[in-house]
C-alpha cells in the first residue's frame, strides 16, 4: 500500500512538472533603463563664492591673444544696422586695462575697444567713423550716454570676477543655475537690482550668464559665456566664447578666442592702455568725430546718481535686500530664472585669425 502511494505521488509530480515546463510562460516585463537622475548637491553661498574667487585668484598675469574673431551688429543713430566680421588681438590686465584691436582680415585696424584705470572708449571706422569715450567714475550715471560697446561691461561679461562696492550678493535659485543678485541704493533710498550673475550647478561651477539692469529694471546688457578652458597650464578657466546683447540699443557682439598666449608681461608698453587722441594712429574720420559720452557729468548741477562700476571684484559679504523697481515685471521676463541660452550665435564668426608674428 505504501509503495502504491509513493508511486502515485511520484507520477503526479512528474505530470505537474511536465505541465509547468511545457506550457508557455508569460513574458517578463521589459526593463526600462535610462540615465540616472543627477543628484544636485546643495552648495552654500560661501562655497559658490569661494569657487569663483579661487579661479579668479589664478589670474595673476595679463591675458593676451592674437587669435580673436568678432562678429558685431551695430545700429547707428538712424537705426540702420551695420555688420562687421573682424579679427585681431586682445590684451587684458586686471582690473580695468583692456585693449581689443580688430581688422577685416588684413590691413589696418578698423575697430578698437579699450579701457584703462580712469577712462574707457570705443571707436569704429567703416561707415560710422566715430569714437565714444567716458570716465569710469561716471559710468551708469543719468548724465552719461551709452557707448555702442561698453568696455567696462565687456570685462564683466567675461565672467572673470564679481562686483565690488555693491550690495550683495543675494542668492536665488534658477532652474539650472544659482543666481547672484547685486544692487545699489537709488535716490529714493530703495534697493534696486543692478547686476545678475548666473552660476553653473555643474563643473566648473563658474559664471555663464551676466546681466546688467538699468534704472527702470530693463536689461541693459546680457552676456552668455561658453567654452571654458584654462588660459594657460595651471591658470584660471576663462570663457573662450562670449556673446553679448545690448537689447535697448539692439547691438550685438560675439567674440571667440582661439587661445591665450603665455608671454613676458614686462614687455607691455607703458602707454599700451592710453586712450588714443591723435591721428594717426586714429583714422582721420574717427579723429574728426570724437564724442565724450559723459560730458554733462562734468557740468555743475548734473543729476546726482550713484555710479555703477562693473569692473571690480567683490570683497564684502553685505546682504542684498531684494527691492527691485516695480516697473520690472519678472514674470514676463523669459530669462529671469529660466536659464535659457542667451546671447548671439557665435557660429557666424569669421575664421580664426592667423597667428600674429
Amino acid at each position: 500500500m505504501m509503495m502504491r502511494q509513493t508511486r502515485f505521488y511520484a507520477l503526479a509530480m512528474f505530470f505537474l512538472l511536465a505541465f509547468v515546463v511545457g506550457c508557455p510562460q508569460p513574458p517578463e516585463p521589459p526593463i526600462i533603463t535610462g540615465p540616472e537622475p543627477r543628484i544636485e548637491r546643495a552648495r552654500t553661498d560661501q562655497e559658490i563664492l569661494d569657487t569663483i574667487r579661487a579661479n579668479e585668484a589664478k589670474l595673476n598675469r595679463a591675458l593676451w591673444s592674437s587669435n580673436v574673431a568678432v562678429v558685431a551688429h551695430i545700429n547707428d543713430r538712424k537705426g540702420d544696422e551695420h555688420t562687421y566680421n573682424l579679427e585681431g588681438t586682445m590684451l587684458f590686465q586686471r582690473p580695468r586695462n583692456l585693449l581689443i584691436n580688430l581688422r577685416p582680415g588684413i590691413g589696418d585696424n578698423v575697430m578698437q575697444v579699450g579701457s584703462n584705470e580712469t577712462e574707457y572708449w570705443a571707436w569704429i571706422e567703416p561707415e560710422l567713423s566715430q569714437m565714444w569715450w567716458g570716465r569710469h567714475e561716471h559710468a551708469g550715471k543719468a548724465c552719461a550716454d551709452d557707448v555702442f560697446v561698453n568696455p567696462s561691461e565687456l570685462v564683466a561679461a567675461m565672467g572673470i570676477g564679481l562686483p565690488r562696492d555693491m550690495i550683495g550678493p543675494l542668492r536665488k535659485s534658477g532652474k539650472h543655475s544659482d543666481l547672484l543678485h547685486y544692487g545699489r541704493q537709488n535716490e529714493d533710498g530703495a534697493y534696486q537690482l543692478t547686476q545678475e550673475y548666473r552660476v553653473m550647478r555643474e563643473p566648473p561651477y563658474l559664471v555663464n550668464v551676466v546681466i546688467f539692469y538699468d534704472e527702470f529694471g530693463r536689461k541693459a546688457m546680457t552676456a552668455s559665456l561658453d567654452d571654458f578652458k584654462a588660459a594657460w597650464e595651471g591658470g584660471p578657466l576663462i570663457a573662450h566664447k562670449v556673446s553679448v546683447i545690448w537689447p535697448l540699443d539692439k547691438n550685438k557682439l560675439s567674440l571667440k578666442v582661439g587661445s591665450f598666449k603665455n608671454f613676458d608681461e614686462s614687455k607691455i608698453k607703458a602707454n599700451a592702455f592710453a586712450r588714443p587722441i591723435d591721428s594717426p594712429p586714429l583714422p582721420a574720420g574717427v579723429f574728426a568725430n570724437m564724442s565724450q559720452v559723459d560730458a554733462a557729468c562734468d557740468r555743475p548741477g548734473n543729476p546726482a546718481r550713484s555710479a555703477v562700476e562693473p569692473t571690480g571684484w567683490n570683497d564684502d559679504g553685505t546682504p542684498f535686500y531684494d527691492s527691485v523697481d516695480p516697473r520690472y515685471d519678472a514674470a514676463s521676463d523669459p530669462y529671469y530664472g529660466a536659464d535659457e541660452e542667451v546671447g548671439v550665435d557665435t557660429n557666424d564668426a569669421s575664421a580664426q585669425s592667423p597667428e600674429a608674428p
